[in-house]
Order: C-alpha cells, then structure tokens, then sequence
C-alpha cells in the first residue's frame, strides 16, 4: 500500500525480504495447536512476527523450531571428503573443518570420522568430537580424524536493534566405505511478539530451538561401512517478548536451545 522507508539489497552477498506483520485483538493457541512459520530457503521465510493489541494465551506452542539457518549433506554416496559447513549469516559455507563463522564446521575425512561442530548465537557452538582411526583416506590429528570447529557467537542481546537465525551445525565427515555422513541441524528461526499482555498455560511453549544433528548413513547406496560421521546440532534462534500489560510465564516456558 505504500513505499519501504528505506533501501534493502539482495545480491550475492545479502538477502532481504518485507515481512507482514498480522495484526489482531486478542490471540489464543489452544492446546495441541501450534502457530509456525515457513522455514527459511535462502530467500525468505525464517520469521514469525505479530501484533495483539489485547491478550495472547498460548496453551498449545508458538514456535520457530528449526526454521533458521540451514543445515546440509552430500547426497550418497559421499566417501573420503569432509563435511560441509553449517549455514550462518556469512552464508551456506562450504567444505571445512573451520567454523563458518557462528556455523559450525564440517567433520574430518577418513575411518571413523569426526562430527560436524555445532552451530552458535548468543555461545560458542560445540566442537565436534574427534574419532579414533585414520583408515585409508584419512587426515589424523594426533592419531585422531578431527571434528569440525563449533561456531563462533554471533549477534547482540538487544533484540531489538539485530536478531538473527540460530546458525546451522556442520555436516559429519565421510569415510572411505559408508553411505553418506549426516546433516547439520538447521538453526531457530526469529519469533517477535507485541501485545497488551502474555499469558502461559501449563502446558503452554513460546520457543525457537536448533534442531539436532542427522546421524551418519553408513550402509545405503552400496556402503558398507559403519564411520559416517553425524551432523552437529543447530543454535537456538531468537525469541523477543514485547508487552504493555502483564506476562505470565512458567519455568522453561520460553526456550531458545541448541
């Protein structure tokens, strides 16, 4: 109905997208219900946003649950090769045990292999665990195939100036007989909420959590081995509360976890 305030880019180094924000009196979530949002696919999606002038009563969830930054894999077969990295705001990344920034790092080649390293937000992801057994293809690290790097935080703890997707654990790395290694966990998305007041049930969620990372495929596409190496786990996204009137929350209600 009217021009954008301002000028936004999307190229090859940056995506924007014009998100409507719905606009209602009150909101209720009834039990075993949930409220989402489509997932981001590297040009849109990612992001729940309203406005209540009244109430929001959430006795089932409003979630962004692994909605954000994307984790990925090799189709089968893949063998001797390391993994991909975990989506983050530098972009999907490529094949490395370093993070990509707050994505983590792809696991190490050969038998046995290392993990994928977790994804990061507000902490440092996990690195993922190195693997004893360096086969026939491998790259040891003190007699050990490597894990890739968790990543690195990202992002501020005022929500409202930069929020950001949870980033993407890193890829598993590939041995020398298996399938294919496991993805990455894909991030949480970003969830904003305003309204005149909040109200939980006990059984009620308002979360954006990471989801884990895919175990290795050790046996499809004629493999036989059995050191695929699993995904690392995607960050917890962002999840801001604005209200003018009174919030009620119980314990773990609101989550953000990798």
């Amino acid at each position: 109905d009217a021009p954008l305030d301002h000028a936004y880019a999307t190229d090859a180094t940056a995506r924007a997208q014009a998100v409507v924000v719905a606009e209602y009196a009150d909101v209720t979530v009834a039990a075993g219900a949930r409220l989402t949002a489509r997932a981001w696919d590297g040009n849109s999606g990612g992001i729940l946003a309203l406005d209540a002038t009244g109430e929001v009563t959430v006795d089932g969830s409003i979630h962004a649950n692994g909605i954000g930054f994307r984790g990925r894999n090799h189709p089968c077969p893949y063998r001797c090769a390391r993994g991909y990295q975990g989506e983050s705001a530098l972009g999907l990344g490529g094949v490395d045990l370093a993070a990509n920034g707050a994505g983590g790092g792809g696991g190490g080649r050969g038998q046995d292999d290392g993990a994928g390293g977790g994804g990061a937000y507000g902490e440092s992801g996990i690195p993922g665990p190195d693997r004893v057994g360096c086969g026939t293809c491998a790259e040891c690290v003190a007699g050990a195939i490597p894990g890739g790097e968790g990543g690195t935080p990202a992002g501020a703890a005022d929500l409202s100036t930069v929020a950001l997707f949870g980033a993407a654990g890193g890829e598993g790395g590939a041995d020398e007989d298996g399938g294919n290694p496991g993805a990455g966990g894909n991030g949480g998305g970003i969830l904003l909420i305003r309204s005149g007041g909040v109200t939980l049930g006990p059984s009620g969620a308002i979360q954006s959590n990471g989801a884990n990372g895919a175990g290795g495929n050790q046996s499809a596409c004629g493999g036989s081995g059995c050191g695929m190496g699993g995904g690392g786990g995607g960050a917890g996204g962002a999840v801001r509360l604005v209200s003018i009137g009174p919030v009620a929350l119980g314990v773990h209600q609101v989550r953000a976890i990798a």
